[in-house]
């Protein structure tokens, strides 16, 4: 598939909006179940057929990964080991290690999902999370979050398994562009609104004001988060390049296979990558999931959407910003969140396309 085609590109962008829009309509549908019961059961059995879609994917792939891995020379992965080399695919235990890893975290979701339906298991998370245990769009939210769990450690296995092959490391970015960026961020700010009611609960001016969204910056915070954001990476790389160069170098080939198309765009890639994330990610973070989750599970949620850059310091950083937003979240606002991190994303980009022996 040609993904230079425009018309590749606009599929992508109506996709990627579709997609995570779902996810908000979803959140609005959850809020009429509140209200009308018939409504509420259509979101349970939604709920219950997607957790039953984790566990009919994850036991398959579980299974697979654990023979291969324990039972490698067994009858039953002769045909299996075959079949993968069919596919293109080695049947080492690398490979088996990721489908376990894949699958387990499938089941273990599939297992959390359901005990989650429980309300003495909701009272019983309510005690650490600030949520409602009786309330639907709070159960709809924890399953969520189950879902970035699960889509955090599929990314981890397909990182390991793009980095093994030069071949898919060159072609990682192809598909992120500046259009695609904008249309993630459209995404996350529908799953924001609509996920703290705007239309079904909240009018615009409450929905404003619950996504902690006001007409000023903090400028304190709005400083003291960027510099620090900055100061802490500088000193976790060179830390980091110190213990771990081998690793360092593998994120930093990530990162620029992730990032090097939009790096090579200029200053509209440096400002695609600030604003996009800072509006997005602030609004469905620090606006609409730090009151009901709380800052820390939000930084953890926050750290798991960005597991493209492996189990290495470079995740370390990003859930230190994460509190450090959050911390401007409940101080001062989400607005100073907003520009914090956009103002931290663009000084980042803009060092490594003007000044890369400057950059973290």
């Amino acid at each position: 598939m040609d993904l230079d085609n425009p018309g590749f590109e606009l599929l992508n962008v109506v996709f990627t909006i579709a997609f995570l829009s779902g996810f908000g309509l979803f959140l609005g549908l959850a809020y009429v179940g509140e209200r009308v019961e018939a409504v509420r059961w259509v979101v349970v059995l939604v709920l219950v057929a997607m957790l039953g879609l984790f566990g009919l994917a994850g036991a398959p792939l579980a299974l697979l990964g654990g023979l291969g891995t324990w039972q490698p020379d067994g009858a039953a992965m002769r045909g299996v080991a075959d079949t993968l080399r069919q596919a293109g695919l080695d049947p080492d235990p690398v490979l088996y290690g990721w489908l376990l890893q894949a699958g387990g975290a499938m089941l273990l979701a599939a297992l959390a999902g359901a005990l989650l339906l429980l309300p003495p298991v909701r009272r019983a998370v309510a005690r650490a999370v600030p949520i409602d245990p009786d309330r639907l769009v709070h159960t709809v939210a924890l399953h969520y979050g189950l879902y970035l769990v699960v889509l955090s450690v599929a990314t981890l296995v397909a990182i390991q398994a793009i980095v093994a092959s030069p071949e898919d490391l060159a072609a990682l970015g192809a598909g992120t562009t500046l259009s695609t960026l904008w249309a993630q961020a459209v995404g996350f700010v529908v799953i924001a609104v609509l996920g703290v009611g705007l239309g079904t609960r909240r009018g615009a001016a409450e929905t404003l004001a619950r996504l902690g969204l006001e007409r000023r910056i903090d400028w304190r915070w709005f400083v003291g988060v960027v510099g620090a954001g900055l100061s802490f990476g500088l000193a976790t790389d060179k830390l980091w390049a110190l213990t771990s160069p081998d690793t360092l170098e593998t994120v930093e080939r990530l990162t620029d296979a992730l990032f090097g198309p939009l790096l090579k765009t200029g200053l509209a890639g440096a400002v695609t990558i600030g604003v996009s994330a800072g509006i997005g990610e602030e609004l469905l973070f620090r606006g609409a999931a730090q009151p009901r989750l709380g800052l820390p599970l939000t930084a953890l949620l926050f750290a798991a959407v960005h597991t493209q850059y492996s189990l290495s310091p470079a995740l370390i950083q990003v859930l230190a910003l994460g509190v450090m937003l959050g911390l401007a979240r409940q101080r001062a606002n989400t607005t100073t969140a907003i520009a914090a991190h956009a103002a931290y994303n663009f000084i980042l980009a803009a060092l490594a396309i003007y000044a890369p022996e400057w950059a973290p």
